[in-house]
């Protein structure tokens, strides 16, 4: 089903049901709008309208900096990014990381 921008704003400021997500991703949505706009959309909901890929990637440009796969699970922190300009320093980002599955690596020349 094509979808208006309008109805497309509408639809992704609540949390549409699967079927509609489905919809949705069938629709391109995101191609009627900037990378910004669409990552922002996307941010808000509780399942995926739209390739992960794309959404990685608009969000980091939305965010301003490279942002690693599992950050994602801490949306709370994200959106605290997003409000307040200021950016986690690699530490503070890897401590997400359970220290049981993080495994780090070094090269040594």
């Amino acid at each position: 089903m094509p979808y208006t921008k309008d109805q497309i704003v509408i639809i992704m400021t609540g949390q549409p049901d699967q079927e509609t997500c489905i919809d949705l991703f069938e629709s391109s949505w995101w191609e009627d709008f900037t990378h910004e706009q669409a990552a922002f959309l996307q941010f808000h909901q509780d399942k995926l309208c739209m390739p992960f890929g794309l959404f990685h990637k608009y969000f980091e440009n939305l965010i301003g900096r490279p942002v690693y796969s599992h950050e994602f699970a801490s949306k709370r922190l994200l959106q605290e990014e997003l409000e307040t300009g200021i950016h986690p320093t690699l530490n503070e980002i890897l401590a997400q990381i359970p220290s049981e599955k993080l495994i780090t690596f070094t090269q040594n020349n």
